[in-house]
């Protein structure tokens, strides 16, 4: 219970640092990262992680527990020991290969997954154009194609693994059958008075194989699942991911304006620049407006303005200071932004139309709506705090 407890607060708080990381990386993270391999990496890699590290765990103290054990048969009979450990070396290293085979079906397992489920996605995505040309047949022989595939090794996994413990058992039998050879080869006439020894040899050595087998387990999921702690140790490294620092000065109120200092700018990994040498002085006080064809750079002035991204040359000044200086947490909180893209989230309207705000009113947030235009069809019950939309 108690390891389960750990492995379930281990995991709690790795993926807790996964998600302040996910919080703190620059926006083109997501570009460059798809959405489902960070949820893959959060979810089922993290919970790999924690059982690699609980296992760790365990092996050091089954080590322990069968260093002990093994001490004890050697003070009976060293000779009879060094017999029955060959065999145990032999099943050890045998269960090892084993594990080696599974980790390497189980890493092709996930990818043909990965591939099969991606085409069954393509298909359903792409499924008017499919019918539109005629093409179901061959969609049907690749899909099903990836299906057996999949399944092949599914197949091959389960029964390498059913394998494991027959081959155990095989060993109990080819131990025991070991030490009457060894013991009737060392002892000859005085097995007799040897018995009771043999016995209590035999009582420590059955203790004994569980925390073999349980260590040889522990083993096989540490083999397994590595890969996983090498890919979570990348995923929560800050080191390696596009984090900006926060400034020092705290930010309350436009003073004099927004200037562009021969702005250039570029998408990281990409050569073309999208701003070239930039120069725009905004007053305080003072409404303009960014007109220009699709592409020409208004959203990525916005996004330098929202500071999502930095120049790769020149400056943003505020109020004669550089942008990079202030406090990027104050700085944001005093900018309003609509985006193209609207998004609601899972809740009131109240808290969708409040959002990124504290302690507004009623009374506000029903002022805000009808300024909107959007007080008529919205349900004036679901405008009250904690009422969800239907």
């Amino acid at each position: 219970v108690i390891g389960f407890k750990h492995t379930k607060y281990l995991v709690s708080r790795l993926k807790s640092q996964g998600i302040s990381l996910l919080l703190k990386v620059n926006i083109h993270y997501y570009f460059s990262n798809k959405l489902g391999d960070i949820l893959l990496k959060l979810n089922r890699e993290i919970d790999k992680a924690a059982i690699v590290i609980k296992n760790i765990q365990n092996i050091f103290i089954l080590s322990i527990t069968i260093f002990i054990f093994i001490c004890l048969l050697i003070l009976i009979s060293w000779q009879i020991t060094l017999a029955a450990l060959i065999i145990i070396v032999v099943n050890i290293v045998i269960n090892y290969l084993t594990t080696n085979s599974l980790k390497e079906l189980n890493i092709s397992l996930v990818k043909k997954t990965k591939i099969s489920s991606q085409k069954i996605i393509e298909l359903l995505t792409s499924i008017r154009l499919i019918k539109a040309m005629k093409n179901e047949k061959k969609e049907y022989q690749l899909s099903t194609q990836l299906i057996a595939t999949k399944e092949r090794t599914q197949l091959n996994i389960q029964a390498i693994s059913a394998s494991i413990s027959p081959i155990n058992e095989i060993s109990r039998i080819l131990i025991i059958l070991v030490l009457i050879i060894a013991s009737n080869y060392l002892y000859g006439q005085q097995i007799q008075d040897f018995a009771p020894m043999l016995l209590i040899y035999l009582v420590v050595l059955f203790h004994l194989l569980p925390f073999i087998s349980q260590f040889t387990n522990a083993l096989s999921q540490i083999t397994n699942n590595f890969s996983s702690v090498e890919v979570i140790a990348d995923f929560l490294d800050e080191a390696n991911k596009p984090i900006f620092q926060s400034g020092n000065i705290i930010f309350d109120k436009l003073q004099s304006g927004i200037e562009f200092q021969t702005a250039t700018f570029a998408y990281p990994n990409d050569a073309k620049l999208v701003l070239d040498k930039i120069n725009i002085h905004i007053p305080q006080g003072k409404v303009i407006a960014l007109v220009g064809n699709n592409g020409a750079g208004k959203s990525t002035i916005i996004d330098l303005l929202l500071r999502f991204y930095d120049p790769i040359d020149g400056q943003i000044l505020i109020d004669n200071q550089n942008l990079t200086e202030y406090d990027l947490n104050s700085w944001r909180r005093a900018i309003s932004v609509i985006g193209h893209d609207d998004y609601l989230f899972n809740n009131s309207v109240a808290y969708n139309v409040t959002y990124g705000l504290q302690n507004i009113s009623e009374l506000d947030l029903i002022t805000a709506v009808k300024i909107a235009n959007a007080y008529d069809f919205i349900d004036r019950k679901s405008v009250v705090y904690g009422k969800c939309l239907d």
